[in-house]
């Protein structure tokens, strides 16, 4: 009899378990990640000066969430913050519900999406875009917002408790800017700190045995006229 309470007992703590593992799998599920140009990527490169737009993606097709915000981390020395666009379409949470985030230091917090029917699907939450302002690396991520008020945790459509997100990042690189000039050394306007070509190069032009002996002749022809106006000179004296 009691070797199977026993049992009962493993199989009702295994079940547990499992249930645990399911869900667990589930709210790993949840997610927010980055890419350029509709795709998720780990990294971009941009020139000083140049804007980059970096989408914002969010996977809760596992486990559909009510909403909720999170905040992201940035530098502001290396890429100036613009604007927030939305983009409902792919997403298909309430409008209402959007929150462009704030600009903080080296923050932008409070960035919050939504839908009263839930949003469980994949796709792109909205797109961020920033100038390059300065030359160097840095990893743009994402975390738990630190603004309760500007949406707070996400919530499950499920359980209508806090879930949990998993927060991936960008590295972004911003690297020098193009000087536009002549970049061959063997042109008169060489310079050395052009870096694209743009076509103004100046070469020594070649000349000619036909030109060249036009040249001594003309030489030629006015040495004698000299000495014919010197020795005038000499005879008037």
């Amino acid at each position: 009899m009691n070797f199977f309470k026993r049992k009962r007992s493993l199989i009702a703590s295994l079940a547990v378990m499992l249930s645990t593992a399911i869900l667990a799998v589930d709210l790993q599920a949840a997610s927010i990640s980055f890419g350029v140009s509709g795709s998720p990527t780990t990294s971009v490169n941009i020139m000083v000066g140049n804007s980059v737009t970096i989408d914002v993606f969010a996977d809760f097709s596992a486990e559909a969430t009510l909403g909720g915000s999170f905040d992201i981390v940035t530098n502001d020395a290396l890429l100036s913050y613009q604007n927030t666009s939305f983009s409902t379409v792919t997403t298909l949470q309430d409008p209402d519900l959007n929150r462009a985030p704030d600009l903080k230091s080296n923050k932008l917090e409070g960035f919050a999406f939504g839908g009263i029917d839930g949003v469980g699907t994949y796709g792109i939450v909205g797109s961020m875009t920033f100038t390059a302002a300065s030359i160097g690396t840095f990893i743009v991520t994402a975390a738990n917002s630190d603004c309760p008020s500007c949406g707070g945790d996400f919530i499950s459509d499920q359980t209508f408790s806090s879930m949990a997100v998993a927060y991936d990042s960008i590295e972004v690189t911003v690297t020098g800017v193009a000087v536009m000039g002549c970049v061959y050394p063997s042109a008169f306007n060489f310079d050395s700190n052009a870096t694209v070509d743009n076509g103004s190069c100046v070469f020594a032009k070649e000349v000619s045995m036909m030109g060249g002996l036009g040249l001594s002749i003309l030489f030629a022809c006015l040495g004698l006229v000299g000495l014919r106006l010197k020795s005038k000179k000499v005879g008037i004296v």
